[in-house]
């Protein structure tokens, strides 16, 4: 590997994200026998993630909609409230179809 590829080396030809790639080493090395013990720690952390992301995303959604500022308080009322919970047009639930009417959000992953 030359130095000049140093900086890019998680980086997948294909175009996938870095987080995806890293994701998708981490769980194939918990295939490993010896890292077994791991592996329902990783799933926690994983969901644990997933609903941090929910929150932010609440959050940032509501904060956009409403005032424009992000507070600390709109992201302990954006993690305490039901919004990303309860069916709705962004749910399958409602119309039979997994299309949302809703636009797509820009927060980064």
């Amino acid at each position: 590997m030359e130095s000049s590829d140093a900086p890019n080396k998680f980086t997948c030809r294909t175009g996938t994200p870095p987080g995806i790639y890293l994701l998708y080493l981490h769980c194939t090395l918990l295939e490993e026998c010896n890292l077994s013990a791991f592996h329902m720690q990783w799933i926690e952390g994983l969901s644990n993630l997933m609903r941090y992301r929910m929150a932010v995303s609440a959050m940032v959604e509501a904060s956009t909609l409403a005032s424009g500022m992000l507070t600390a308080f709109a992201i302990t009322r954006a993690a305490l409230a039901p919004i990303h919970l309860t069916p709705g047009v962004s749910t399958p639930v409602g119309n039979g179809s997994g299309m949302s009417d809703k636009p797509a959000s820009l927060t980064p992953t």
